[in-house]
């Protein structure tokens, strides 16, 4: 992360409270209601420092991520049980389809990227096995307790300017989905029709490059970055998405990676409540297991109070687990 986006005063305290400059959309997600209050995201104590000092967490493109068959998995059982639905007689317009590229008559101007979902992940659970092993580095690891009243009004870490309409960013569960769940597949498709037809009409008026098939592809497509195979349900996992960067792909970052560089965007994570001036997003910082642990905590918690986060629960793993 480069200096031009921190929060002023990064350098001695949490990031400023500051009031929405633009609504907040949420986007159409399956997610349910009842989220907990605290979610937490799982990282190295290096990532740790960076995050509390900036505000933001990094999502990183969805076709990046290590479980390669994320998104496919839905677009594939679509597909399939669309034309069921057409040859049974179902109210949907038999020239409707599912498309691989929604985006291509966006233009040749738009960047590979500008239509790219966003995420970054959390799970219901501070000291589990799983993900200290999946997403730690050895014997420093972190998991940072994000308060979801927080995670609902994320924002691209950007000067918002009056009258800029807000980024689509949405936050909830991951549905976990079986081979054979045709039940929530035909649910999706049939809600992604309402959608199109909808999003169609209103765009009637006014010049559109996109199709019903568009627009029924992109409801997919949302769809689809919510939901994984029920081999991970054991994650319980939640997540943070950003739906593109149409007009702003200049918030485009990358970072290397073993053997590939790997887009990903800024994303802050605002205070609770605009009326705090201390930032109050995480509730706590749960140290993973370490050969260290006592000498971790209190640099830790040392680190959390200078930054002004005195109200920072700091616990500590309960996981007998030892990789050192």
């Amino acid at each position: 992360m480069n200096d031009e986006s921190l929060p002023a005063d990064s350098d001695q305290s949490l990031p400023v409270s500051e009031d929405k400059a633009h609504e907040h959309n949420s986007g159409e997600f399956e997610y349910v209601d009842d989220l907990p209050d605290v979610v937490y995201h799982y990282t190295s104590l290096d990532a740790m420092t960076k995050i509390i000092e900036t505000g933001t967490l990094w999502c990183t493109a969805i076709s990046y991520l290590n479980d390669f068959s994320e998104r496919q998995m839905v677009r594939s059982a679509v597909r399939v049980q669309l034309e069921i639905l057409q040859k049974g007689g179902a109210t949907i317009d038999p020239a409707l389809s599912l498309i691989d590229d929604p985006y291509t008559h966006a233009g040749s101007r738009l960047s590979s990227f500008a239509l790219e979902t966003f995420v970054t992940s959390f799970g219901s659970n501070n000291d589990s096995l799983i993900h200290w092993r999946s997403y730690c580095p050895q014997h420093s690891g972190v998991a940072i307790g994000f308060k979801k009243e927080a995670l609902k009004n994320a924002r691209i870490n950007e000067k918002p300017m009056p009258g800029m309409l807000s980024e689509s960013i949405a936050f909830g569960r991951v549905t976990y989905l079986k081979h054979d769940d045709w039940k929530t597949i035909n649910r999706i498709i049939m809600l992604a029709v309402d959608y199109a037809t909808k999003s169609a009409m209103q765009a009637s008026t006014m010049p559109d490059p996109y199709t019903l098939s568009d627009y029924f592809s992109m409801y997919i497509d949302r769809f689809a970055v919510a939901s994984k195979q029920s081999a991970f349900e054991v994650e319980s996992e939640y997540r943070l998405a950003l739906f593109g960067l149409f007009g702003r792909e200049n918030n485009l970052r990358f970072r290397t990676v073993r053997s590939t560089l790997i887009p990903y965007v800024e994303v802050f994570i605002p205070s609770t409540s605009s009326s705090v001036t201390i930032w109050d997003a995480i509730d706590s910082v749960t140290i993973g297991p370490t050969a260290n642990m006592g000498l971790t905590a209190r640099s830790v918690r040392a680190f959390l109070d200078i930054r002004g986060a005195c109200d920072v629960k700091l616990l500590t793993s309960d996981v007998p687990y030892r990789d050192w």
